[in-house]
This record gives C-alpha cells, sequence and structure tokens, in this order.
C-alpha cells in the first residue's frame, strides 16, 4: 500500500498564491529597472513580448498566470477533497510543490536582475 501525500490546508495554498503574485511583481519591477538602464531581457518570450506590449503586457500576462493558478489550485483542492483518491491527492500535492518552485524560481530571478542592475550601475 502507498503512502497518501498530504496535501496542504487552504490557507497554505493562499499564503502561496500571494507570494507567487509578490514574486512575480517583483521579477516585472526589476526586469523594467533593468532595462531602463540598459539592460537586455535574455529571455526570448519574455523579450517578444517587452517589443510587443512593454513592461504592461508582459506585467498583465504575469498576473494572469497567477490567477489560472490559484484558480487550478482551488479547483484541483475541491477535487481532492470530493474524491480521495491517491490520484487526486498525488495531482494535489504536485501542484502545491510546483507553486512553492515557481516562487523560489521568480524570487531567484528577481535576484539576478538586482545583481545585474548593481553590475550596470
Amino acid at each position: 500500500m502507498y503512502a497518501a501525500p498530504k496535501a496542504p490546508a487552504s490557507r497554505l495554498f493562499s499564503i502561496w498564491i500571494v507570494l507567487l503574485a509578490a514574486a512575480q511583481v517583483a521579477d516585472v519591477l526589476t526586469t523594467g529597472v533593468d532595462i531602463s538602464r540598459g539592460g537586455v531581457e535574455a529571455n526570448r518570450l519574455v523579450s517578444t513580448l517587452l517589443e510587443v506590449g512593454g513592461l504592461g503586457l508582459v506585467a498583465a500576462l504575469k498576473l494572469l498566470l497567477v490567477a489560472a493558478m490559484a484558480l487550478a489550485c482551488l479547483l484541483l483542492q475541491r477535487y481532492a477533497n470530493v474524491h480521495s483518491s491517491f490520484q487526486a491527492r498525488a495531482a494535489h500535492a504536485f501542484v502545491w510543490r510546483a507553486l512553492q518552485l515557481s516562487v523560489v524560481g521568480l524570487v531567484l530571478t528577481a535576484v539576478h536582475n538586482t545583481a545585474l542592475l548593481i553590475e550596470i550601475s
């Protein structure tokens, strides 16, 4: 028999969604400051988005992704509560870890952008 993954409480998901939004904002702000000081966006997708719609488009899409993640977390949590199968709990636990890794990755990106700003200045 397999051990069932333990899903976090709704409050923890909410906290991590807020952290995800804050990390996205930090990434956008540090990217904007770097670009205004002569930096170049290395991510080709973001670079294209910046050319097409500027920093506002990038910020809007990033916040849309946060909303999509929040909705996915909410729906998956409700599903996991109704269907107590191993698969539902495993999917819930996977999304929980993916959310945490996303926050950590974005914070590291913002720190990297800040280090680039120090180099540029």
